[in-house]
């Protein structure tokens, strides 16, 4: 077993680390500076202690008999990210050095040569691997390409602005060769770092099996997602350096993030020092292309399975109702179970019947189809198919087969609360380009008459139809 501390644990990298180290046996620390993350750090079963990496005191706290330090931290949200960067990194190696810790890790990014005039942000990824690589303790450098992987901000502003832009605007960089790797080998090797059998020191290239452009891979996203092929008009570099409140209004990454990332998309991301696989295991299978990875992140990719999409699902918009009731779990579930063909959906009439004319008029199935009597995986029930179905857990998830622009679940539980019971109903959607978009918002006064009624009539139905005590 080896004991690791995590910096940058609650990020988009270390939070998915932190669980894989934690199931391969090692012992995981993690610095968090915000106390509210913590607790699902400790639910999983690392330690979680507060501090921050710019703060020596907490450093060497939480380093104290560490073996790894994994460094997984970028200040980019900040407008002095560089100088930040560099102290942070300088803090980290001395406390690491003045504790024994046997191997640093830093997760950085692929760049060109140094003599070359990088970004800021590229530079500063270069100012502290220098920083790790010259201190006392062994520091290993992973150089990574474009991360994909819903939660990584390159991929997060591609993805976000290929479904929402039809037409994009092509400045030079969109030809710029990168190679992408896939959040899965990432995690595959930083967690093989842990069982190193002896220091390493030294830089090491991370990237996917295949090389390509912006401009390409923008297109096969668009292909494997099932959007229109995007039309991208030539534009001058100039534009890059505006695009911030643009990017701000059309993704879910801030601009004063956004813009330091795309100065540096000038610069190739491709591989051209030593292989990740001189120093580390490949991944089983091999490493993950292009088509896979993308299809891995994306309910809307062509093989993507109909379930729940999880945290990594990217853009998916939902509405919640949450309500509690004296009655008691097994009645509400009672009713929730019998939704559907002769009894309903426990919403007016003519509403349904709208709905159902509407999708009939664009040649999808409609919304009455019935039921079977018991619901089961695969099983119709109207406009619905059932995902899943557990009573003992109270849970009923459905996705819609209606023609709509994106993909639409319906999950409905129900759990103990107080005495009585709490069911909640939750839809999703996960848009389909920018038609998607404009859909959900289209039906936002329509859904709280729909689907807010349906959750208060599940709750009525178990009150009025729960059977009478007896005795």
């Amino acid at each position: 077993m080896t004991r690791c501390l995590v910096l940058g644990a609650t990020g988009y990298v270390g939070g998915r680390l932190v669980p894989r180290l934690l199931a391969a046996g090692h012992e995981v620390r993690c610095l968090v500076r915000d106390g509210a993350k913590a607790d699902g750090l400790a639910a999983a079963g690392a330690t979680p202690l507060a501090g921050d990496v710019l703060d020596r005191h907490s450093l060497d706290t939480a380093m104290a008999g560490v073996d790894v330090v994994y460094y997984l931290v970028h200040s980019l949200d900040a407008p002095d990210f560089v100088a930040r960067d560099r102290r942070a990194a300088e803090l980290t190696a001395a406390a690491a050095a003045e504790v024994g810790a046997r191997q640093l890790v830093y997760l950085g990014g692929l760049h060109p040569e140094r003599d070359e005039d990088l970004s800021a942000h590229l530079s500063s990824r270069c100012d502290v691997a220098e920083v790790f690589l010259t201190g006392a303790v062994a520091a290993l450098v992973l150089r990574a390409s474009m991360i994909i992987g819903t939660g990584s901000i390159s991929y997060e502003l591609l993805r976000h602005l290929t479904h929402r832009a039809p037409v994009l605007p092509a400045p030079p960089w969109l030809d710029t060769r990168i190679q992408p790797v896939a959040i899965t080998d990432v995690l595959h090797y930083l967690t093989a770092c842990a069982a190193l059998p002896a220091p390493r020191r030294g830089t090491v290239d991370v990237g996917g099996p295949e090389v390509l452009t912006y401009r390409q891979l923008i297109q096969r996203y668009a292909r494997i997602t099932g959007l229109p092929k995007r039309l991208l008009v030539p534009a001058p570099a100039l534009l890059t350096r505006l695009a911030g409140p643009v990017v701000d209004g059309l993704t879910p990454v801030p601009g004063r993030i956004a813009t330091p990332l795309l100065e540096s998309l000038r610069h190739e991301m491709v591989c051209h020092g030593v292989p990740v696989t001189d120093v580390l295991p490949a991944p089983p299978g091999g490493p993950t292309g292009v088509d896979a990875a993308i299809r891995a992140h994306d309910p809307l990719a062509a093989t993507a399975a109909p379930g729940k999409p999880g945290t990594d699902s990217g853009p998916v918009l939902r509405d919640t109702w949450g309500l509690t009731t004296p009655a008691r779990p097994d009645d509400v579930w009672r009713v929730v179970a019998g939704i559907g063909g002769d009894a309903g959906w426990r919403v007016p009439g003519l509403v349904w019947t709208a709905l159902g004319l509407a999708d009939h008029l664009v040649g999808g199935v409609g919304l009455h189809r019935g039921r079977p009597g018991e619901l089961t995986r695969d099983a119709v029930v109207d406009c619905w198919r059932v995902v899943e179905c557990d009573p003992v857990a109270r849970r009923l998830l459905l996705v819609a087969e209606l023609r709509l622009p994106g993909r639409m679940w319906l999950e409905l539980g129900v759990e103990p609360c107080d005495g009585g019971a709490r069911f909640r109903q939750e839809v999703l959607f996960y848009p389909h380009g920018a038609a998607g978009y404009a859909f959900w918002l289209a039906q936002r006064p329509v859904r709280p008459v729909v689907f807010g009624t349906m959750a208060r009539n599940i709750v009525r139905a178990a009150e009025r139809e729960a059977p009478a005590p007896t005795g």
